[in-house]
């Protein structure tokens, strides 16, 4: 097994000085495969609901919410058959009163990659549009979705 700094520097010589330099050239993605970012934060919500909305704050429980969140969201966005990769973020705290302050940047094509965030119950709410919601938890779920149609 080569070092990592060994591999490193093979990567670079290859990269560098390759017989094909051509970096790989990648396409736009047709419309119907474009990110659509109230589809998909209708579903994140609906995931959160679904696990959330019934509960107070466990900590306890934390893990195994956070868990489902996640994984049920990449299974949901994952059976669309899009050409993505996904990312999918969560955290989960006691409404207690306290801000939740957070911050995304991401380089990339603007075009055909996206990302969204998802603020449960809505921002300054008890309660979502369909009248559930907690009162003693605030979840926050960011999607980060990056194209991969290579040419």
């Amino acid at each position: 097994m080569l070092p990592i700094h060994a591999l490193t520097a093979f990567l670079h010589r290859v990269l560098l000085f390759s017989a094909d330099p051509a970096p790989l050239s990648f396409r736009a993605l047709p419309p119907q495969y474009a990110f659509q970012e109230d589809f998909v934060k209708k579903r994140v919500r609906d995931i959160i609901e679904h696990h959330l909305a019934p509960h107070d704050y466990n900590e306890d429980t934390l893990p195994h919410w956070i868990d489902q969140i996640t994984t049920d969201t990449l299974e949901e966005l994952h059976s669309h058959k899009k050409p993505y990769k996904y990312i999918v973020t969560c955290n989960i705290m006691q409404r207690t009163g306290a801000a939740l302050h957070s911050a995304k940047s991401a380089w990339w094509d603007g075009v055909s990659d996206g990302s969204c965030t998802v603020l449960w119950p809505k921002r300054n709410a008890a309660t979502t549009e369909a009248g559930v919601g907690s009162k003693t938890i605030i979840c926050m779920v960011t999607v980060f979705a990056v194209a991969f149609y290579v040419n």
